[in-house]
């Protein structure tokens, strides 16, 4: 991975939505987990903001491996992606900094289910991956349930920071769907790694 010198450089401040706290490198440090939804006043995220996040992702090259499909690759897709109201995206920030570090979305919610997806900024901050993956599982039913009791990802197998992330993350791995992801960067179809995380009872 790259080093983290340039992932809150040209980025604006991110709205305070809530505090998570977690220890990196033997430092106490807080994370924010800032949903990205339309509010009374307007959008918690601007779209300035997302353009910021998009060129940072460009500058560091991660695009073709996030998007691996090939069907998201310009900012202004970006921007309309990350409002598409078939996601559920949010942003992990660092509260002292207000730099983004970890861009995530829910896809398919259903059932106490979701895909689960995400992408780093610079270094990683496995804390703040935790604190997106706790954010996530505290999510609510309008009558007070949970939302999720499970997250499922699917990562290209070739992709071997992902899996090694995900497995930091928490994530179970059961098995493998051949040629299930189309890594049209990468030459074509590839098998996809089935995780899942399980909300933790008793």
């Amino acid at each position: 991975m790259p080093a983290d010198t340039h992932h809150t450089a040209g980025v604006p401040y991110l709205p305070w939505l809530g505090s998570i706290l977690g220890d990196c490198y033997g430092i106490a440090m807080a994370y924010e987990i800032v949903p990205v939804v339309q509010t009374p006043s307007g959008p918690s995220v601007s779209d300035d903001q997302l353009r910021a996040i998009w060129n940072c992702l460009h500058r560091e090259g991660r695009v073709e491996m996030v998007f691996y499909a090939g069907g998201l690759t310009a900012v202004d897709q970006f921007l309309a992606f990350m409002r598409s109201p078939h996601i559920m995206p949010c942003i992990a920030v660092d509260a002292e900094s207000r730099g983004p570090l970890i861009v995530g979305w829910l896809t398919n919610v259903h059932n106490k289910a979701a895909f689960a997806h995400y992408f780093v900024l610079g270094r990683p901050r496995w804390r703040a991956g935790w604190a997106m993956r706790d954010y996530w599982m505290g999510l609510r039913e309008p009558d007070g349930t949970p939302l999720l009791e499970v997250l499922i990802a699917i990562t290209p197998e070739t992709h071997t920071q992902g899996l090694r992330a995900t497995g930091i993350m928490g994530f179970t791995t059961i098995g493998t769907i051949p040629r299930y992801c189309n890594c049209v960067y990468a030459g074509g179809r590839q098998g996809g790694v089935i995780s899942h995380y399980e909300r933790r009872t008793g």
